[in-house]
């Protein structure tokens, strides 16, 4: 499935390859927080990766380490690089799982983002990337993406309370589906509220640019 965000200027679209909807969430967001002129696809699996990249150009390749049926990081970035090698490609992932700059370097990618390091971070990297691209490179405003959405200090239950949100599903919905009191999942959004900084779902919902 490819989710497209509005076009309103027209550049090449970043491509976001990764298969966890609170991720993807969050990268998207520190893509369009750092321009108002750039604009996001997103694809949640290797073969849609591949389609993606054969049915138009790109400004720039984020690229999740855990990307879904995807043999390997260095299978990705070759397949990428050969059949878009103009189009930067950043690999980005958990730092906890060991990856680092140097490693994503020496597998063909211009460099590494750490998803759970935070959004300052994030589009540091980010803009690393896009600087491969001088003509992407002037529409970033500079370290404008700091406001961007943190997952650093989300725990893995309320990550998969926040994937369930993003869905759309109602508080019952999401305690059958985690097998869950309605009572702890109220007790997690309200953690997640405090976290990301909105009062309600209505606010969360707006901040993480996700449709009511």
């Amino acid at each position: 499935m490819v989710e497209a965000v509005h076009i309103s200027e027209p550049v090449a679209p970043v491509l976001i390859a990764e298969n966890d909807q609170v991720t993807a969430t969050a990268l998207e967001a520190a893509v369009l927080a750092s321009s108002p002129f750039l604009t996001c696809l997103v694809v949640r699996d290797f073969a849609a990766l591949q389609a993606q990249l054969l049915r138009q150009p790109h400004s720039a390749l984020l690229l999740g380490q855990g990307l879904a049926g995807m043999p390997s990081c260095e299978a990705g970035i070759a397949f990428a690089q050969g059949r878009c090698p103009q189009t930067p490609v950043l690999l980005v992932g958990r730092g906890a799982d060991g990856m680092d700059s140097d490693q994503a370097v020496a597998m063909g990618a211009c460099g590494f983002a750490a998803t759970d390091l935070g959004a300052g971070p994030l589009l540091d990297e980010l803009r690393k990337a896009l600087a491969e691209c001088s003509d992407l490179l002037a529409h970033l405003s500079p370290r404008s993406g700091h406001h961007a959405i943190k997952l650093e200090d989300l725990s893995n239950a309320q990550r998969r309370v926040l994937d369930q949100l993003i869905q759309g599903k109602t508080n019952r919905d999401i305690a059958d589906s985690l097998c869950l009191s309605e009572a702890t999942i109220k007790s997690h959004l309200y953690a997640i509220y405090r976290i990301i900084g909105v009062k309600n779902r209505s606010q969360l919902i707006v901040k993480i640019g996700v449709p009511a």
